[in-house]
């Protein structure tokens, strides 16, 4: 059977950086943190998202790491380099958007508890 222990939310930005969050499939948030990439920070922002990815997985037996990915200003960019980060380690991603209209990706914590 298919259970999602872990999902990694992204919210996209670009000066502000990318707000990441770990959440457990019930909800709740295990670690957030702020990835840049802007110019020069691009590599270190991968680094970090590939730990990140390394989290999620070691949190579960699923080959798949679930990603929530907030539909806006830098989604494109922020789609590439998750899936940049995934494909340097060896991990293999599904994306999901969901819409950032109204509500923040962190809704995604009502979609993880279904």
């Amino acid at each position: 059977s298919k259970s999602v222990q872990g999902i990694l939310a992204l919210d996209p930005g670009f000066k502000a950086g990318i707000k990441c969050a770990v959440l457990e499939s019930s909800g709740s948030v295990i670690t957030f943190d702020t990835v840049n990439f802007m110019g020069g920070a691009r590599e270190g922002g991968k680094r970090q998202l590939i730990d990140l990815l390394q989290k999620v997985k070691d949190m579960g037996d699923n080959e798949e790491v679930t990603v929530v990915l907030g539909n806006g200003h830098g989604t494109r960019e922020a789609r590439e380099l998750v899936h940049e980060a995934a494909d340097q380690c060896g991990i293999i991603i599904e994306v999901n958007l969901v819409s950032e209209s109204g509500a923040s990706v962190w809704s995604v914590t009502e979609m993880a508890g279904r």
